[in-house]
C-alpha cells in the first residue's frame, strides 16, 4: 500500500508550488524517458534512483505537516526541489506516464535486443586502438579533451586548471546576443563544462573543484546578461555549479573565515541571488569560526542602512542591498538557532503584512506560539485596511490551537469570502471539519460563491449577451473548480452549462465524465475546438488539432467515426484559408481511417510571423503540432 499519510501532503499541486514551471517540465520528461527506477515505498516515505547525466538517489517523505524531499544532485544539496524531486513525485503520482515518450527512454535507445553494445565494443579494443578513439573524439569535444588533461594533470595541488578554465571560457563565453532559437545548443556546451566539473568531485580534486565551479559561475553570471534564457536552463546550470561547490568545499574544507568573507561579497554583489542565505546552507562547512565571522561582516553592512524605511519606498523602487543585507543575516540567524536575532532583523522593517507574517512563522516554528500570536494579531491591527489571509489564517490556526473554533472560522471565512476560490475553499473546508461544522459551512460557501457567479453573469449581459473567448473570465469558473475537486461531476456539467466556466475546466469536465457520459463529452470537446479557432495563429491551430485529435480518439471508441469524420471536415472546410492550420491539421492524419496511436506525441514549431506579432512571447512557447513515428 502506498503511504497515505504522504499522498494527504503530495500533489501535482504541491509540485508546482515547489518547483519553478521549466523544473516542472523537464522532471515530467524524465517520467516519459522511463528515468525514474523502481519506487520503493517504506515507513511513510518514498525512494528511487533517477538517471539524468549520472544517477541520483531521491527520497521526498513527511516532514511534520510538509512535504519533505533530498536528492543526492547539486542542487538538491542546495535544498531546492529539483527535477529530480519532480520526476519522483511525478512517477509515483501518475504512474501511467512512466516511458511513453517515444523514442527517449534508455531501453528505446538499445539495440531491439535490449543489451547496449558499447561496452562490449570498447572491450574488444586493444590499448592502441582505445587510446586512438578516446584522442580521436577529444580532438572534436575541447570539453572531454580538458576533463582528460585535468585528470591528467595528478594531484590537486599540482593540478594546471589553465586548460580546464579555458574550456569553461569557450563554453560559456558569449559573442553578441545568444536568441531563444540558439539556446539549446549554447545550453548544452555549459551542462557539458559543468558535467566536467562534477565528474571531477569523484576523482579526489575538491579544492580544484571549488576554484573551477567559482569561475564558471562568474562566467555564467556574466553570460546571463546577454541570452533569451526564457526556459531557465543556464539558470538550472548556474544552481547546479553552486550545488557543486557546496559539495567541494564540505570535501575539502577550506580556511572558514575566508570562506564566509567570500559567500557574503558574493551574496550581495550578485545579480542571479547566487550564495543566497549561504550562511545556512554552509553551515557545517563553516563552523563556529565562520558563523563567527559571517555574522561580524554582515553586522557591518547591516549598520549602515537605516531601521524602519520600506524596502518598497515608492520614490527609489525596491531597496535590493536592504533585502540582501537582511536575507543574509537572517540566514546566519537560522544557522546559529538565534530566533530573537532574525526577529531583531525582519523588525527593521515594519511597513507590510509580510513582516509580521515572518516573525509570527519564525517564532512558531521555535515552538514560542504565544509571541506568534501576539505579532501576528499585531500584524492585523496595524493593517486592518488592507487584510492579508495568511496572517488571518496563522491567526485562525493558533485560534483553534486554543479552543475558540468560533472566532477561527469567522477569521477564515473573511479570508474565503475576500477570494472565493478553490485553494480558499480547501483552506475552510479544513478549519470547518476541525470545528464539526462543514456541512452548514460549505452550504454557505458555495451559496456564496454561487450568488456571485450569477451576479456577474446578469453585469454581463446573461446568457443572451454572454460569449466565451480566450481572453474572458466564465462567471461560473471558481464554482466548476470547487464542484469538480469534490467529485461532484453532475453538478459541475449542469453549473458548467448554465455559468461557463474556463476552457481548461470544460476540458478536465470532458476527461472526467468520458467514460459514463461520453456523448457530452464529445460536445464539450467539438465547443473547444471551435473556440479556439475563433483566433488566428500557430498556436490556436495547434490547440484546435489536439483537440481534434483527442476528439477522433473518443468518437472512434463509442462507434461515432463517422460522425468525427463529417465534423473533421467541416472543420477543415471552414478554415481553407488558413494554410498553417490545414498543415497541422493534415499531419495529425485526423481524416485518416488509423485512429491516433499511443506513440503519436505533441511537438512544437517555431511561430509564424503572424502568431509572432500578436504575441511577442510565442518564441518562448512555441506552438503544439502532432508528430508520428517516421513523419
Amino acid at each position: 500500500m502506498a503511504p497515505e499519510e504522504l499522498r494527504a501532503v503530495l500533489e501535482i499541486s504541491t509540485v508546482a508550488e515547489l518547483a519553478q514551471p521549466q523544473t516542472v517540465k523537464r522532471g515530467e520528461a524524465y517520467v516519459r524517458q522511463g528515468r525514474v527506477g523502481p519506487i520503493a515505498e517504506r515507513d511513510g516515505e518514498i525512494a528511487a534512483e533517477v538517471r539524468g547525466e549520472l544517477a541520483y538517489s531521491v527520497r521526498l517523505f513527511l516532514d511534520g505537516t510538509r512535504l519533505g524531499h533530498e536528492c543526492s544532485c547539486p542542487i538538491g544539496g542546495l535544498r531546492e526541489f529539483c527535477k529530480h524531486c519532480v520526476a519522483l513525485a511525478i512517477a509515483w503520482l501518475e504512474p501511467e506516464l512512466a516511458a511513453t515518450e517515444p523514442g527517449r527512454s534508455p531501453a528505446s535507445r538499445r539495440q531491439p535486443g535490449g543489451a547496449d553494445p558499447v561496452p562490449d565494443f570498447l572491450a574488444s579494443l586493444d590499448r592502441t586502438q582505445l587510446v586512438a578513439l578516446v584522442m580521436d573524439e577529444a580532438s572534436a569535444n575541447e570539453t572531454l579533451a580538458a576533463n582528460l588533461r585535468l585528470r591528467a594533470a595528478g594531484a590537486p595541488k599540482s593540478a594546471d586548471l589553465a586548460p580546464f578554465k579555458d574550456s569553461i571560457d569557450r563554453a560559456i563565453g558569449v559573442r553578441g546576443f545568444v536568441e531563444y532559437r540558439a539556446m539549446p545548443g549554447f545550453a548544452r556546451k555549459i551542462e557539458e563544462a559543468v558535467t566536467g566539473i562534477e565528474r571531477l568531485l569523484s576523482s579526489g580534486n575538491p579544492e580544484a573543484v571549488i576554484a573551477l565551479s567559482e569561475h564558471a559561475i562568474k562566467r555564467v553570471e556574466k553570460a546571463l546578461h546577454h541570452v533569451d534564457d526564457s526556459d531557465g536552463v543556464v539558470g538550472d546550470q548556474l544552481r547546479r555549479l553552486q550545488g557543486i561547490h557546496l559539495q567541494a568545499c564540505r570535501a575539502a574544507r577550506p580556511d572558514p573565515v575566508k570562506l564566509a568573507a567570500r559567500l557574503l561579497r558574493w551574496e550581495l554583489s550578485t545579480d542571479w541571488d547566487v550564495f543566497f542565505g549561504a550562511a545556512e546552507t554552509y553551515a557545517d562547512v563553516l563552523g563556529e569560526k565562520g558563523l563567527a565571522e559571517y555574522r561580524r561582516l554582515t553586522d557591518v553592512e547591516l549598520s549602515k542602512r537605516p531601521v524602519s524605511i520600506s524596502r518598497h519606498d515608492a520614490s527609489n523602487g525596491f531597496d535590493h542591498d536592504a533585502f540582501a543585507i537582511e536575507h543574509a543575516m537572517r540566514a546566519v540567524a537560522r544557522a546559529l538557532g538565534d530566533v530573537d536575532l532574525e526577529v531583531a532583523t525582519i523588525s527593521r522593517d515594519l511597513t507590510s503584512t509580510y513582516s509580521y507574517l515572518q516573525i509570527a512563522q519564525a517564532l512558531g516554528a521555535a515552538g514560542r506560539a504565544d509571541e506568534a500570536l501576539g505579532w501576528a494579531e499585531r500584524g492585523m491591527r496595524e493593517f486592518s485596511a488592507e487584510p492579508d489571509h495568511r496572517l488571518q489564517e496563522l491567526v485562525a490556526a493558533q485560534y483553534m490551537e486554543r479552543s475558540r473554533p468560533r472566532e477561527a472560522m469567522d477569521l477564515v471565512w473573511l479570508v474565503f469570502a475576500g477570494l472565493p476560490e478553490l485553494s480558499r475553499y480547501r483552506t475552510l473546508k479544513s478549519f470547518a471539519e476541525r470545528a464539526g461544522a462543514w456541512p452548514e459551512w460549505r452550504e454557505r460557501a458555495l451559496g456564496l460563491v454561487r450568488g456571485r457567479a450569477e451576479a456577474n453573469l446578469a453585469r454581463q449581459g446573461g446568457t443572451q449577451g454572454y460569449q466565451r473567448d480566450r481572453w474572458t473570465h466564465p462567471p461560473g469558473s471558481e464554482l466548476v473548480d470547487i464542484l469538480l475537486w469534490e467529485g461532484e461531476l453532475d453538478a459541475a456539467l449542469d453549473t458548467a452549462r448554465r455559468l461557463d466556466c474556463r476552457s481548461n475546466l470544460w476540458l478536465e469536465l470532458a476527461k472526467r465524465i468520458e467514460t459514463a457520459q461520453p456523448d457530452d463529452a464529445v460536445a464539450i470537446l467539438q465547443r473547444e475546438a471551435d473556440i479556439a479557432l475563433r483566433i488566428s495563429g500557430r498556436s490556436a491551430y495547434a490547440e484546435a488539432v489536439a483537440l481534434l485529435a483527442r476528439l477522433k480518439a473518443l468518437m472512434t471508441r463509442i462507434e461515432r467515426s463517422g460522425e468525427f469524420a463529417a465534423f473533421a471536415s467541416s472543420v477543415r472546410s471552414s478554415n481553407s484559408r488558413r494554410p498553417a492550420f490545414l498543415e497541422l491539421f493534415d499531419k495529425a492524419h485526423l481524416l485518416e481511417e488509423r485512429p491516433v496511436q499511443p506513440d503519436d506525441h505533441i511537438a512544437r514549431d517555431a511561430p509564424d510571423e503572424e502568431t509572432a506579432a500578436m504575441d511577442p512571447g510565442a518564441w518562448t512557447r512555441p506552438p503544439l503540432r502532432i508528430v508520428r513515428p517516421g513523419n
